[in-house]
């Protein structure tokens, strides 16, 4: 007797902020594209500022909160030259992007390619071919933060303790000092905590 060993692998479509590398697949036939017409881009205001001081892009990075865009007749041509922009293409006769792209439930979604010279139906624009893309826009309202940091000349700054350690906090909504150095030191204490099992 001879011992014959069957390997299955299973590959499912998925989307991804970040391209995944079709070549280590064991079945070739599965190709990812490997260029991306538009790519991740996270864009901050060149200038924030929080009671006359200039807030650092360190600081800006610590809010999480993001609201979805919704592509209606206002925002959709500003929304399709930021992608044109992030091509450095010019805006010329219309909005580039609609020539390959389509609003989707507020998304810019790659055009789905005819079948027969006919395009396929709502029910199957619903699934997503391989390389197709999908744009969504969002932006981080203007909210309260509290901000533990030292202000001087204009803008502020992480405020050096005795010990030589750089402190710089930022909490959405109304914290006091105490409460953000408490909760910067639980964090600081469940990351250096090993667990045991």
């Amino acid at each position: 007797g001879q011992e014959k060993t069957d390997v299955t692998y299973t590959y499912k479509k998925s989307w991804s902020a970040q391209s995944i590398d079709s070549d280590a697949f064991h079945d070739a036939s599965y190709v990812n594209p490997s260029y991306w017409e538009y790519k991740s881009k996270k864009i901050s205001a060149p200038s924030v500022f929080l009671r006359g001081y200039r807030v650092p892009d360190v600081l800006l990075g610590q809010i999480s909160t993001r609201d979805h865009i919704s592509l209606d007749d206002a925002s959709r041509l500003q929304m399709a030259s930021i992608l044109e922009l992030s091509l450095h293409a010019p805006l010329k006769g219309g909005i580039p992007a609609l020539k390959t792209m389509d609003i989707h439930h507020n998304e810019f979604m790659s055009k789905e390619i005819p079948t027969n010279g006919k395009p396929n139906n709502q029910q199957h624009r619903d699934r997503a071919n391989i390389g197709d893309l999908r744009v969504r826009f969002q932006v981080t309202p203007a909210s309260a933060v509290s901000v533990l940091a030292m202000a001087y000349g204009g803008a502020l700054h992480p405020y050096t303790t005795k010990s030589g350690d750089p402190i710089v906090l930022l909490e959405e909504g109304v914290m006091d000092a105490a409460a953000m150095i408490d909760r910067a030191q639980a964090l600081v204490v469940s990351y250096s905590c090993p667990t045991i099992w």
